[in-house]
């Protein structure tokens, strides 16, 4: 008879924290409670972690944690990208009462998590061949641009899961619209990432750019709307996709194909024949924009290495919850060695 026991897992995101509490019977988690929480209302972690606990009136806390989150983890310690924040595993461990606590990257997770979603889980952009056992790559824009991918070992019988800091690297424009965007952000950042891209202030980077050069009454009218939106990368998304505004559609189109591009640039490095994956939260938002076809076609857009990616599925991961699955997997796994 397996013993169960009870663990935390949290997907920790510039915006959001997500706590999962999971009973884990064997191989198998059943959720038993999960919270949302607004990130940058905690001056720590550990904060909300204390909360979602008193919040259940459990007077101990599970045995062990795990934690995926957004930004580089090395020796135990996680430096936030998005967040003023440090986690360090030991320090969150005496704080809390763990037994373990186990600190990945927010991408890491997501990879965890891919495995144990179901065909609901998923919308295909573009069909290709599977391959059970090939390499994953996973992309995903949301407050930030994360990447990460997996490689399956067999002498392991499971993948091993790798972290990315690729959002960081430079962009590389492919055209003379996106030279002009990249120098308009170097004007302002000095060192331009994907990610100052392909995000949501990404998408609010490209909109700026477009409207720099001046508008006509209407479009200043929708753009005040914009400025004044509390969250204005999602009021660009629904005047581009309403039809709304012409302006914001081009912005749409311009991070598509961007996204496709470094996306196609994810692939060609790792050779994932065994899928494509976009999550964060922007991409599940705007798929039926990425169905239109800007994205793919910048996803295939490598010249004599096109060939290499046409073969090769690619995926948008709708269940918000995978990064929060991928953790309690993880510490699932973690658990049983």
């Amino acid at each position: 008879m397996t013993q169960k026991t009870t663990l935390l897992a949290g997907d920790i995101g510039g915006t959001k924290t997500l706590l999962g509490l999971y009973e884990a019977d064997g191989g198998r988690l059943g959720l038993q409670h999960k919270e949302r929480y607004r990130s940058g209302d905690y001056p720590r972690l550990a904060d909300i972690v204390q909360k979602f606990l008193k919040d259940r009136k459990m007077k101990h806390a599970p045995r062990s944690a795990c934690f995926g989150i957004a930004g580089p983890c090395q020796g135990g310690v996680c430096v936030t990208r998005n967040l003023p924040w440090v986690v360090n595993a030991e320090e969150l461990q005496q704080d809390i009462g763990f037994e373990k606590v186990f600190l990945i990257n927010d991408f890491e997770s997501i990879v965890y998590g891919i495995p144990h979603l179901s065909p609901s889980d998923l919308d295909t952009l573009k069909t290709g061949v599977k391959d059970p056992v090939g390499n994953i790559a996973v992309i995903g824009a949301g407050t930030g641009l994360g990447e990460g991918f997996a490689m399956y070992d067999p002498s392991l019988k499971r993948y091993r899961v790798y972290p990315s800091e690729g959002g960081h690297t430079d962009f590389a424009p492919k055209n003379d619209e996106e030279v002009a965007l990249l120098e308009y952000l170097r004007r302002q950042y000095g060192h331009v990432s994907y990610e100052r891209v392909i995000s949501g202030t990404g998408l609010i980077n490209i909109y700026s750019f477009l409207t720099a050069g001046g508008m006509d009454e209407a479009a200043a009218e929708l753009d005040a709307e914009i400025r004044q939106s509390s969250d204005p990368a999602a009021a660009i998304s629904e005047y581009a996709t309403s039809g709304r505004s012409e302006m914001c559609r081009r912005a749409l189109a311009i991070f598509a194909s961007v996204y496709g591009s470094e996306a196609g640039n994810l692939a060609l490095k790792i050779l994932p024949a065994g899928g494509v994956y976009l999550a964060g939260g922007i991409a599940a938002k705007i798929r039926e924009f990425l169905h239109e076809g800007v994205f793919v076609a910048s996803f295939l857009n490598k010249g004599r290495s096109r060939g290499l990616l046409e073969n090769l599925p690619v995926s948008i991961i709708l269940n918000p919850d995978v990064g929060l699955i991928g953790a309690a997997g993880k510490c699932l796994d973690e658990g049983a060695r």
